[in-house]
């Protein structure tokens, strides 16, 4: 095995994808959609939080802050709260922070493109496995059945405990 392949084998093996299919069941990260766009959300809005020109008012955030603190409480995230509650946190952003979560989205799914045009010889890659930080980690998860709740655990759970606490300090 030559150096490059060697350096390849071993990153991609720290990072759990090689040697595995990408999806131990295709449609349950399809099925489980709803809280990978929330997931995404959240990440999205520490983003946006860094950018003082679209960053929450106070009255945003605290609209924002029952919503989000309700993201951590229960052992299992049914995709119907997911969803429900994505909703209700894009419905707090202003025209100006719509457009800039839009080009934000767009942004990524044009560095996807780039990203799984040179990965394809792994295999069958989707834009969650790009956007949603734990993703591999949360399909096997999602594998074995039990509660599952991607804001009780990293990296998920320490983004929305950073965005808890700034939105906090308003």
């Amino acid at each position: 095995m030559n150096l490059p392949r060697a350096f390849a084998v071993g990153v991609l093996g720290l990072l759990g994808v090689w040697g595995q299919a990408p999806e131990p069941d295709p449609g349950r990260g399809v099925a489980y959609a709803p809280v990978f766009d929330l997931v995404r959300l959240v990440n999205g809005w520490w983003a946006m939080e860094q950018n003082r020109l679209v960053a929450l008012n106070p009255d945003q955030a605290q609209q924002a802050l029952p919503l989000l603190r309700s993201l951590a409480e229960p052992p299992h995230l049914s995709l119907e709260m997911a969803q429900q509650t994505r909703f209700a946190l894009e419905a707090l952003l202003t025209p100006a922070q719509q457009q800039w979560w839009s080009a934000y989205q767009q942004a990524q799914q044009q560095a996807f493109q780039r990203w799984s045009a040179k990965v394809r010889t792994l295999g069958p890659v989707n834009l969650y496995a790009y956007t949603v930080p734990g993703y591999w980690s949360m399909l096997q998860e999602i594998g074995t059945g039990q509660p599952f709740n991607p804001f009780r655990r990293p990296p998920n759970a320490s983004t929305l405990a950073r965005l808890i606490a700034r939105l906090e300090g308003r």
